[in-house]
């Protein structure tokens, strides 16, 4: 597991950063649970709203918003918990592999004598252990900080663990879509846009190689010569002065466009016979 080591190595500090978030987060909503307890006039007020309003904030008839259960799912499990769970899990997917082969880091891992479908595994189970930690850790902080508010009164350990897990899963779920993809198209790009489920459910196709830009073409009638460019042109321009002419060409920093004159006509004095005499 040498491969997953090294990932879990790698991950360490944005992953203990992400565990400082979701930490924050909880102590920050379960301690405003005490100024909404047992207050009626929130169920009558929601009770108005629109069907789109109370579904998005995750209000159910039979689950009060001022108990517990109401308040933890409305706060936490419907909205907040399960879109921080997907975001990680794209980007640690997405990261796997297409991030390490679009970084140029993927190569030298696989010069060594592992297999590629070796690699696959463990960055995969590597980048989803770590959302396993991320999620163990999000139901500890729920564990010991809603405690003190009465935050989890009337709420089971299975309950609770039951929420929490369904967290990991849809994070797992659209990990998963992101690795897949970024393992097959090699870039971030698509990884990460696969990752949310399209609302059709088709994936998107990796994208086309962008053809490599070209330098414009030169217009004008006369011939071009490549020279050296002179002294003045060599300067940075940082005002308008120094600024070399347009003409000069993008691809070749040390050249210098320089208009060829065109041959002048030239006459044969020798096939035209003799002056004319002045009379």
């Amino acid at each position: 597991m040498i491969v997953a080591a090294r990932l879990l190595r790698d991950r360490r500090t944005a992953t203990l950063w992400w565990a400082a978030g979701f930490i924050a987060l909880t102590l920050f909503t379960v301690a405003f649970y005490p100024s909404i307890k047992d207050q009626r006039s929130i169920e009558d007020l929601l009770a108005d709203m629109p069907e789109t309003f109370r579904t998005m904030v995750g209000y159910q008839p039979d689950v009060p918003l001022s108990s517990p259960a109401g308040y933890l799912h409305a706060r936490l499990f419907s909205t907040i918990a399960p879109v921080l769970a997907i975001v990680y899990g794209i980007g640690g997917g997405a990261r796997a592999i297409a991030g390490s082969e679009e970084a140029g880091t993927l190569e030298p891992l696989l010069a060594n004598p592992v297999t590629r479908g070796r690699v696959l595994a463990e960055r995969y189970l590597a980048t989803f252990a770590l959302l396993l930690a991320l999620t163990a850790v999000f139901t500890l902080a729920l564990l010991v900080l809603a405690r003190p508010f009465d935050a989890l009164d009337g709420i089971s350990l299975a309950d609770l663990l039951g929420a929490c897990g369904a967290v990991f899963t849809l994070g797992l779920l659209h990990g998963t879509l992101a690795f897949t993809i970024g393992a097959a198209t090699g870039r971030r790009g698509p990884a990460r846009r696969g990752g949310h489920l399209r609302r059709r459910g088709r994936l998107p196709h990796p994208e086309p190689a962008q053809p490599r830009r070209q330098p414009p073409a030169l217009a004008g009638p006369q011939p071009l010569a490549l020279v050296p460019r002179p002294e003045h042109a060599r300067r940075r321009p940082d005002t308008g002065r120094d600024r070399p002419p347009r003409d000069r060409l993008r691809r070749a920093p040390d050249l210098w466009v320089d208009p060829v004159p065109p041959p002048r006509p030239t006459v044969n004095v020798a096939s035209r016979g003799p002056a004319p005499k002045e009379r």
